[in-house]
């Protein structure tokens, strides 16, 4: 019976320390535990704040390439208008070198109808002083009077001939091919409006550069008839400039 109790009790003590030696266990596997759940909470907050971090860098991400878009947008517009305006550079180059070389023409024609007046007027001025010497010869020698009369008419029907001649050069009348190209160069210069006055201002600033008279633009600029006669393109008052010719 005795042997009996010491073997329950040796039992209950080996079972004791059993249980103790799973208690230990225990409580190492639940600090285990609490420190792996504590880990599991840190990593957590790590990944949300990762995962706000993501989501910033990802709006400033988005806007610089909206930027960026926006950017090339831009530059795609200035660069056409770029390529526009240098267009339009070379036809108004264009332009102003075909305006010298027809104003190099007009001063070629003028110069050459100058001199053809000037030619005549020194003929014309011959031929009266031989008019007047011819009618003093006459005077003198009453026994050629016949003749010389003859002659004085004949010089008279010239000196008229060429007083008519130089009336046509100096009034535009003529039919001459020098004349005709003064004529030509002067319905260039002159206003397309009315038709009679020079060119004196042009239309600079809306770059089309049409020249008019002064007279027909105020007209316009007047009755706020901003358009230009010929394209019919907007100007101000102020986009109206002096054309010196």
């Amino acid at each position: 019976m005795i042997g009996e109790i010491e073997a329950i009790a040796k039992t209950f003590e080996d079972v004791e320390q059993s249980n103790k030696a799973l208690s230990t266990l225990l409580a190492e596997k639940e600090d285990t535990n609490l420190q792996l759940l504590q880990d599991r909470i840190k990593f957590t907050q790590q990944i949300g704040a990762l995962t706000r971090e993501k989501e910033v860098l990802q709006d400033k991400l988005n806007e610089n390439n909206a930027f960026v878009t926006q950017s090339k947008q831009v530059l795609e517009q200035h660069d056409k208008s770029t390529t526009s305006l240098n267009e339009l550079l070379n036809k108004h180059q264009e332009e102003a070198r075909s305006l010298e070389k027809m104003l190099e023409l007009q001063k070629n024609a003028t110069t050459e109808l100058t001199l053809g007046c000037n030619d005549l007027k020194n003929r014309l001025k011959k031929m009266e002083e031989s008019l007047i010497e011819t009618s003093e010869k006459a005077k003198v020698h009453t026994e050629a009077h016949s003749r010389e009369s003859r002659r004085n008419e004949t010089l008279q029907r010239e000196l008229e001939g060429m007083r008519r001649r130089l009336e046509r050069y100096t009034s535009g009348k003529t039919s001459t091919a020098e004349d005709q190209i003064f004529e030509y160069y002067q319905r260039l210069v002159r206003c397309s409006i009315c038709n009679e006055r020079e060119k004196s201002v042009v239309i600079a600033r809306p770059a089309c550069f049409h020249a008019f008279c002064e007279h027909c633009i105020n007209e316009r600029v007047k009755v706020r008839n901003r358009k230009c006669p010929r394209c019919a393109k907007q100007f101000g008052a102020d986009d109206v400039q002096k054309l010196y010719l």
